[in-house]
């Protein structure tokens, strides 16, 4: 999930590109959102939904790590996040490693964000 970079990289040489993440999708779309939206800077509130992700429900402030708390502009965790998600667009599938019927929530935030063919392929153990 670290290497959405390298999808242009992959298509210059021809070479099909898949994004496999170890994790299931329900728990990656919040990360996936939060880094992207980082909503809970925008609301003094401690209670906060996710403007892309209103199905995943409400987060509480104290449930980010501190990376995602502190994140700026002037971070290089929060730059390679900005720029390595959004590149995630480019690959050619997205791989899981969960259930379909158990993670449609999830699932269904990267189809709809990303229009890209995302599959459940798990549980790989």
């Amino acid at each position: 999930m670290f290497f959405g970079w390298s999808a242009n990289i992959a298509h210059e040489f021809g070479i099909f590109h898949v994004i496999f993440s170890g994790t299931g999708g329900f728990g990656l779309a919040c990360y996936y959102s939060m880094w992207l939206n980082l909503p809970h800077q925008k609301t003094e509130n401690f209670v906060f939904t996710m403007p892309d992700f209103q199905e995943g429900g409400n987060l509480d402030v104290s449930q980010l790590n501190p990376s995602l708390l502190e994140a700026n502009s002037n971070d290089p965790y929060t730059n390679f996040n900005w720029k390595n998600l959004p590149n995630w667009i480019n690959s050619d599938r997205i791989l899981f490693n969960t259930i379909e019927g158990l993670d449609k929530l999830g699932l269904t935030y990267f189809r709809r964000k990303l229009r890209k063919p995302i599959w459940a392929i798990g549980p790989i153990p």
